[in-house]
This record gives C-alpha cells, structure tokens and sequence, in this order.
C-alpha cells in the first residue's frame, strides 16, 4: 500500500473512502516512500477557439487529452506537469493548441496531448491535431485513446474525450467523459463550440467546453476540466476563447488504512 512522504506544487489533499487523493491543479511531484497501486486521471490543457473576421467562420478548441486508469508506483519521486489552455484565436490571428499534462516515472503512464486549435477560415491548415482535435472544414484529429475529432466544418465544434465535435448538434463541442476519482462524479475535456457568420450561439461539450458566440468574444474553457475554448466571430471579427488548463488526480490506499483501525480513529 503506497504511503506518500512528500509533495511539491501545493496540491489539494482529500480522503474518500479511506482512500487519499492528492489533486494537482499546477506543476510539482509526488514522492512515495512505499509504492503501491496508484489510480490516476491526468486531463491535459484544451485548445483555443477560433477567432474569424467580418462576416467569417471559425471552429472551436479540442479538449484536452484525457488518460485515466493506475500504474504500479514504486519508492520514488514523480512529476507532475499540468498543461496550459491554449490562447484563442483574434479576428484573423490563428489559435493556440494546449499544453500536454504528465505524470512521469517509474511505470508512470506519462502524457495526455495538449487540445487542437479551432481552425479559421481563411487558414489552409485547418484544425488543430491534438488530444481531442479542432473543429473546421479540416478538422483536427484526436489522439487515440484520449480524445476525438473535430466536426468537419467551417464552424465545426471541438473534439471532447467521449465523442467528435458536432455529435449532439452540428457546431456543439463533443461531449467529455465522466471520472469518479474524487469521489464524486465530474465531466472532464469537452469540446468547444463553432460559430459561422449566421450568428448566434453553440454550446460546448459538457466538461468545461467553451460556447462559442456571435457578435462577442468565444468562452473560454473550464480551467481544471481541460475543455476547449469557443469560437468568436461578428460584423467586424471576433476572439476566440482561450483553452481551459489542465487537471492531474491520483488515488490510492495509503499502507496506515490497511487493516489498522487507529488509521480510521486518527481521521475523525
């Protein structure tokens, strides 16, 4: 059973069940003096909206790359890297993608990708590649096993980690996937909404994904659910919203719970 000696980067430290959970939310590590089984969830920035001119499409962010499942840690340090949203785009400047999150060491499963960027469309390249990918008439592609892609449209929505963009409706931001990590159940990398030069407003995926909207600028996605930011357009252009950050989340049953009562004593 692991038992953790040391933390850096100011993590929030809860107990569900017996079980620790330690939620890292910026950059640090984790060192266990004992090693053990580890569930983890690591969520990783959500890329940026786009931002079209006058009377111009745009598509929105990706999520986040979403990884969960567990890993045998052994007595050793760990380093937790928490990705960045990416920027959204501004009238005719393109989008940012997201910044990879990682947990890395000793078996530790490693990085989820950063989220496409929503693709403008005056730009060839389309949308951005990432861990879910960027709505547009080329969308971005998501990684496997962490994301999907974008809607193919010009104002197609961003990939989110359980479905493409425009699955629910054309221009929505695909959905995120559900986590119980924490001890209750929360929607992680939803994609972000597009817009075109109709107007009106797309919703992004459930799991922090950004709406886009017209006339203002795109919301930006859910800091600490990874979800990709939503296109902004209007008569004389408009701003994307920026990606959400990413999150990181491990769990276990540290060694003093296993089969010591005074454990469960020492936390009332």
């Amino acid at each position: 059973m692991p038992t953790v000696s040391g933390t850096t980067g100011s993590p929030t430290n809860t107990q569900d069940g017996g079980d620790e959970i330690y939620s890292f939310s910026g950059s640090g590590s984790i060192t266990f003096s004992v090693g053990g089984t580890i569930t983890y969830l690591i969520v990783a920035g959500g890329g940026g909206g786009a931002g079209a001119g006058g009377f111009e499409s745009a598509g929105g962010g990706g999520a986040g790359g979403l990884l969960a499942g567990t890993y045998t840690a052994t007595a050793s340090a760990y380093t937790i890297t928490i990705g960045t949203g990416g920027s959204g785009g501004v009238s005719d400047t393109e989008a940012v993608n997201g910044v990879d999150s990682s947990l890395t060491g000793t078996n530790a499963p490693g990085a989820a990708d950063g989220g496409g960027f929503g693709a403008q469309q005056n730009f060839s390249s389309g949308g951005g590649d990432g861990g879910s990918g960027g709505g547009g008439a080329i969308p971005g592609s998501g990684t496997a096993g962490q994301g999907n892609d974008g809607e193919t449209s010009l104002q197609g929505g961003g990939g989110g980690a359980a479905e493409a963009g425009g699955t629910d409706s054309t221009q929505e931001g695909g959905d995120g996937s559900s986590s119980s990590i924490t001890g209750s159940a929360v929607t992680y990398a939803g994609g972000g909404g597009g817009i075109d030069f109709n107007g009106g407003s797309f919703a992004g995926g459930d799991g922090g994904g950004g709406a886009s909207n017209y006339g203002t600028n795109g919301v930006s996605g859910t800091d600490g659910l990874g979800g990709g930011g939503g296109a902004g357009s209007g008569n004389s252009g408009g701003t994307g919203g920026d990606g959400g950050d990413g999150i990181i989340i491990v769990r276990f049953t540290p060694e003093a719970s296993a089969g010591n009562p005074w454990y469960y004593y020492a936390q009332q």
